[in-house]
């Protein structure tokens, strides 16, 4: 990871969930316990306001939407990934 990017991870039943910044921007990757790569997400400022946008993807799967901070952002797309993976 270069000096710019970070990285830290959440415990997510039954996933982990992986983020980085680069930027401005988060990118997820939310695993399974095999080590898997089950969804991918992103959370980033939309530009000229203090709102995130942020969307989660997982095969033919998309959902996204808003929210007031970064960590509300990374929260809603960890809550549609552990829907989609605990099911």
């Amino acid at each position: 990871m270069s000096g710019n990017q970070r990285s830290r991870q959440w415990a997510l039943a039954p996933t982990n969930v992986v983020w980085e910044t680069d930027e401005a921007a988060l990118f997820g990757v939310i695993l399974c316990a095999a080590g898997k790569v089950r969804c991918r997400a992103i959370a980033e400022p939309l530009p000229g306001c203090k709102t995130w946008d942020w969307t989660v993807w997982h095969m033919d799967m998309t959902r996204h939407g808003t929210a007031p901070s970064a960590e509300l952002a990374i929260a809603a797309a960890q809550e549609v990934a552990l829907h989609w993976t605990s099911g």
